[in-house]
């Protein structure tokens, strides 16, 4: 990072580097080196942010990618396989509000969704749902090694929240709810350090 700042000064010369959000906060957070200050280097930043509308173009390609080539030539469309609405949403809405509005996400989502589809030509909300399930599932197992740099234990705390819905009241959040999910996930992790694994 620091390079790609002292390339800055040299005419007819652009560096590109990309990063994850979990490593550049590992190099900001963890490599400290005398007199560094992140704010030096903010303006070298792009953030990169992906819309719905470019997301379902990103979807309607995948679904074509996949369904002209086994069963038809002409375009096939997000709508003529997903039904409407889920849950009275609008079904692309649904599924986006799944994701980190990340195209990776995404078309993970609607392969589980095609990958349960067996044959129909149409898919029911209930398969939707079905799918988020499994969906979710590798999701949470994806950004836990992600961030297991920073966050080692993120897989296992979130055990805590594993039962609740959607929204919870902040009265549902009891301390007594806390100490005994972080009980339960103290001796998990205890139970899985290399040190305590008997042969």
């Amino acid at each position: 990072i620091d390079a790609v700042r002292r390339f800055k000064s040299i005419p007819n010369v652009k560096i590109v580097l990309a990063l994850r959000q979990d490593l550049l906060d590992k190099v900001i957070n963890f490599e400290v080196v005398p007199g560094f200050q992140e704010e030096k280097y903010k303006s070298l930043y792009l953030e990169l942010q992906w819309t719905k509308a470019d997301l379902q173009r990103v979807v309607e390609r995948r679904i074509n990618q996949l369904i002209r080539r086994r069963y038809t030539k002409g375009d096939v469309t997000f709508q003529d396989i997903f039904p409407r609405h889920i849950d009275g949403v609008d079904a692309m809405d649904y599924m986006l509000e799944r994701t980190f509005l990340r195209q990776r996400d995404i078309i993970v989502f609607v392969n589980e969704c095609l990958a349960l589809a067996d044959g129909r030509a149409t898919l029911p909300a209930a398969l939707i749902k079905e799918a988020e399930q499994r969906y979710s599932l590798e999701r949470l197992k994806s950004l836990a090694n992600e961030w297991s740099l920073i966050w080692p234990s993120l897989l296992h705390t979130a055990q805590i929240f594993h039962d609740f819905k959607d929204r919870v009241p902040v009265s549902d959040i009891t301390e007594e709810l806390l100490t005994d999910a972080y009980t339960a996930i103290a001796q998990e992790l205890d139970r899985l350090r290399p040190d305590t694994i008997t042969r």
